[in-house]
């Protein structure tokens, strides 16, 4: 049993048996880890294999068919956040985990001067190809400061996440803007337990309530400005039609969602 990979204080909540693997609790930051994180060999294994793994569970997203329904939900997640696109123009931004591309190509055609990052060789070739600024590298082989910098589900991803936000605060300038979306532990989570669409072994290795993430965002001088969730963790497979559209609507309109976006403000 290891112990809570960001405050260091021994699982003391709920444990979770999911596929072989185990999922622990910190009550103390409300966030649920993988327990015992994987080790290294274990994820590059994983992530040199990675479109072959999201096509197989049905991920669109790293599609070239279906990069629009990417950049569709980010164009409403902006809206909803009360955000003009126009606030992208001529700033310099940081997409890290780019994958191939869907979220650079869109913030170049609003106007940023974008480059991506990705661990993927596989997935920055494909964005490369569609001749977009990105490379194989993590955030702490990064040069320079950025206006802004997105973490598009990558949190769930870090295991140690107090010096990779350290790195992406270093990297921020004053009053530059941080976009997150992860999945969000919280009601929907606990009721489906260790049905929950997100608890995903080997890639999803913490996921945060709502609270932990505002803590520790505090914590690098990085402070939220406005949220919203949406999801209802019910899959197409499992509530199809307007039972899903239902649940979905109302896990939206009450801010219940299982995922969480967040745009927050470097402070200082």
């Amino acid at each position: 049993m290891e112990c809570c990979p960001y405050c260091k204080k021994p699982q003391t909540g709920l444990v979770l048996q999911v596929k072989g693997y185990q999922y622990s609790e910190c009550d103390n930051c409300d966030l649920l880890y993988q327990n015992p994180q994987p080790d290294v060999a274990a994820l590059e294994q994983f992530y040199a294999g990675y479109k072959a793994v999201k096509s197989r569970e049905g991920c669109g997203y790293l599609d070239e068919t279906t990069l629009s329904r990417f950049q569709t939900e980010k164009k409403l997640s902006i809206s909803e956040l009360g955000l003009d696109p126009a606030l992208f123009a001529g700033k310099k931004l940081l997409d890290v985990g780019c994958a191939n591309g869907a979220f650079l190509d869109l913030a170049g055609r609003y106007g940023a001067d974008a480059m991506g990052i990705d661990v993927s060789a596989e997935l920055i070739a494909e964005a490369k190809s569609r001749g977009l600024n990105c490379s194989v590298a993590t955030i702490d082989e990064v040069r320079g400061s950025f206006d802004i910098i997105c973490l598009w589900d990558v949190l769930e991803h870090i295991c140690n996440p107090g010096d990779f936000l350290q790195q992406v605060s270093d990297k921020l300038n004053p009053g530059g803007i941080l976009f997150i979306q992860t999945p969000r532990y919280g009601r929907i989570a606990r009721l489906f337990g260790a049905e929950w669409r997100y608890l995903l072994p080997v890639e999803h290795v913490i996921l945060y309530s709502v609270e932990a993430i505002m803590k520790i965002l505090k914590d690098f001088g990085l402070v939220s400005k406005e949220w919203i969730s949406f999801g209802s963790g019910c899959t197409t497979g499992v509530v199809g039609g307007v039972y899903k559209n239902v649940f979905d609507k109302l896990a939206k309109e009450t801010k219940n969602g299982d995922t969480l976006v967040i745009y927050a403000v470097k402070e200082r």
